[in-house]
């Protein structure tokens, strides 16, 4: 997949996970063409179920909570009122911190430049994101 993805010319508009999920196909180029997702990622997430591009391997379905309700303002899929799987028992369990990553993310009214701060804070904390 990594080598379709990067002749294309299309221009893919996606959220903080897709952009992650992207990223980890693109770096280790192991999804192929017929293993396309024709499903929810956060439902795949959600449900533990394992990813081919070793995409949940970096980071914990906490560390991805965050980082969706950063990019999203906390309208994601693991939104303050939504769903009943296991990131939105970790969004429970981390109301704190959750509120804290929608603060970070009203920093930034652009989603570009929200995306790229995300992706600088996890790189200078090793990693984790830490809002």
């Amino acid at each position: 997949m990594r080598e379709a993805v990067l002749k294309s010319d299309l221009v893919c508009n996606c959220c903080a996970l897709g952009s992650l999920m992207l990223s980890c196909t693109l770096f280790n180029n192991n999804i192929a063409i017929e293993n396309k997702f024709t499903y929810d990622l956060g439902y795949t997430l959600d449900g533990k179920e394992a990813i081919p591009n070793s995409f949940n391997k970096y980071f914990s379905l906490t560390q991805l909570v965050l980082i969706e309700n950063a990019f999203e303002l906390g309208n994601g899929f693991w939104n303050l009122g939504n769903n009943t799987g296991a990131g939105d028992k970790i969004r429970k369990k981390n109301k704190k911190e959750v509120i804290k990553a929608i603060a970070f993310g009203n920093k930034f009214p652009d989603v570009k430049d929200r995306l790229v701060a995300i992706m600088y804070n996890i790189i200078a904390n090793d990693g984790m994101f830490k809002p």
